[in-house]
């Protein structure tokens, strides 16, 4: 278009009265000068806010030099975001998904598909396209947006589970064990995971970690103490004065925890018979017990704060039965 034709120079002055000819000028010269996608890219964003029928053009001129996923993808969030153009922006994410390779180009292109399209089963494709692509380091995350975008809980579980099983990794299981714990609200398969994350662990700061994780995502201060007691074991053997201090530190801090009486002392509940179980039982409300089960019952009277609304008791542990 700078074929330097009277019309068209004085049309786009026109257009731009809001610009002097000095910042025209300077429009056009990075225009001019740009030779790739992102440098094309900048300047019609750049121009967004003074002249969209100009940025239109430069976007134009950009989608010729896109010739990655990754550029096709910021290119049609650009169109949808600062153009409104629902259109032209699908035919671009269209073009983005041909060209995607890995899983994180088809995992962000579904992000955007359900962000800024609002096309869930568009995204839904291309999320399976993402999982077949998926390296062990990439599932977890890939769960977490899958839950995310589409709500899609059973789906979310059986990513997290694939990356179970192909993690090899302590930071890594570490960190499932994090998102299965915010995400799903997951406690004793976070426990799972958390343990063999602990049968991996080499590193002394691997050991703070998941001391971390195990009172953050289980309360559970005695396996809390034992994995610093590892650490602390370790530091002394590599002759690592700061760190033994950091793991003494913390052993003070966990021994100072204090349970409460009421906690471990066994209390009666009243059932209606459930599958055998007899009418009245007792549990420990232990938190930290590991073999801690859910009982649902049908509670006939009972003050317990434990007890939610919805029937559960949490963390029971039945004595004498051994279902």
């Amino acid at each position: 278009n700078h074929c330097g034709c009277p019309f068209f120079i004085g049309a786009r002055e026109e257009r731009v009265m809001a610009l002097t000819k000095a910042q025209i000028k300077k429009f056009e010269k990075e225009e001019s000068e740009a030779e790739d996608y992102w440098a094309l890219a900048s300047v019609a964003n750049n121009l967004i806010d003074v002249d969209k029928e100009w940025a239109k053009e430069v976007f134009k001129k950009a989608e010729a030099k896109a010739y990655e996923s990754s550029e096709l993808h910021a290119l049609a969030c650009s169109l949808r975001l600062h153009l409104k153009n629902k259109e032209w922006a699908k035919k671009v994410f269209k073009k983005a998904e041909k060209k995607a390779e890995n899983c994180d180009d088809f995992s962000n292109l579904a992000n955007s598909l359900c962000q800024e399209m609002s096309d869930k089963e568009w995204a839904k494709k291309v999320y399976k396209k993402a999982e077949a692509k998926a390296e062990e380091y990439e599932l977890t995350s890939l769960a977490d947006t899958i839950y995310e975008n589409l709500d899609d809980k059973e789906w979310a579980k059986k990513v997290y589970k694939k990356a179970e099983k192909k993690t090899e990794s302590t930071d890594d299981l570490a960190h499932l064990a994090g998102r299965l714990f915010h995400v799903l609200n997951e406690k004793e398969w976070v426990r799972e995971v958390l343990k063999k994350s602990e049968a991996k662990a080499n590193e002394l700061y691997q050991f703070h970690v998941l001391a971390d994780a195990i009172c953050e995502y289980l309360g559970d201060n005695q396996w809390a103490k034992k994995v610093c007691e590892e650490g602390l074991q370790l530091a002394q053997e590599k002759g690592d004065n700061d760190l033994e201090k950091d793991f003494k530190k913390t052993l003070k801090k966990l021994s100072n925890i204090k349970i409460k009486k009421a906690d471990l002392e066994p209390i009666a509940i009243k059932t209606k018979s459930i599958k055998g179980l007899p009418a009245s039982f007792f549990c420990s409300m232990n938190p930290d017990e590991s073999d801690s089960k859910e009982f649902k019952v049908a509670l006939l009277s009972l003050k317990v704060p434990m007890v939610k609304s919805d029937g559960y008791v949490r963390y029971a542990i039945a004595f004498g039965y051994s279902g």
